[in-house]
């Protein structure tokens, strides 16, 4: 009878665990350019997998990127200058596709900088994905 339990408890937690969101491809994008050209948009898909919409969150956890460096995001067509400390994303219906995307242009600058950004369900914020952009601009 314990084992039952305590297979049945397990059962429960991993259905408490079902995401309403998951990466597409890649939660990481790589952009290496010289330092006259741009990231015109590196881009991360995200899909709702819920059956119903779901109202997405995201903050920044870390920003190496150069402070000399002109740069942007945008979550599904909301777009900020620099990079907030939060933001949100336009509800997503059942299964549709969202955009988390960095634009950067590094004004002849050489160097190297990541961004980290965490996007979660605003329902549910213990659902989560690190989104990462990692950039190198050479000579």
């Amino acid at each position: 009878m314990k084992l039952l339990f305590a297979f049945l408890l397990g059962v429960v937690a991993l259905t408490n665990t079902a995401t309403t969101f998951e990466v597409v491809e890649s939660s990481t994008n790589k952009e290496a350019i010289k330092k006259n050209q741009k990231v015109e948009k590196s881009e991360i898909l995200i899909r709702n997998t819920a059956n119903e919409p779901v109202q997405l969150g995201w903050k920044r956890k870390s920003n190496t990127l150069l402070e000399e460096w002109d740069y942007s995001v945008c979550a599904y067509g909301e777009c900020s200058i620099g990079v907030p400390g939060k933001g949100k994303f336009k509800a997503l219906e059942a299964g549709e596709e969202a955009f988390f995307a960095l634009h950067l242009f590094p004004r002849k600058k050489t160097g190297n900088g990541k961004l980290e950004i965490e996007i979660y369900d605003l329902a549910h914020p213990d659902l989560s994905e690190i989104l990462t952009f990692i950039v190198e601009v050479t000579d």
